[in-house]
């Protein structure tokens, strides 16, 4: 099975969720289906302090601090993704 090409961003496809124009499970398949580079987290405490980087999990996570995705959508894709990240 191949993969879809991803011409947006995690932030932007969560956008375009909020708006109406993806429904959950689209927005889901989505989140854990696309490539993510490495991200900035480490395992300390001072996480917030690091530069987001784009077009890492940052994005879904900037997206859920923002409100365009709800608890359940961010569990659900970060426990899908766990092991990839």
């Amino acid at each position: 099975m191949t993969r879809p090409e991803h011409h947006e961003t995690a932030y932007s496809a969560a956008q375009r969720y909020a708006k109406g124009e993806l429904t959950r499970d689209e927005l889901v398949n989505e989140l854990v289906s696309r490539p993510y580079v490495s991200g900035s987290r480490t395992e300390g405490v001072h996480d917030d302090l690091l530069p987001s980087v784009t077009g890492s999990f940052d994005d879904v996570l900037a997206a859920y601090d923002d409100g365009l995705i709800d608890d359940e959508i961010y569990e659900a894709v970060y426990e899908m993704l766990e092991g990839r990240l």
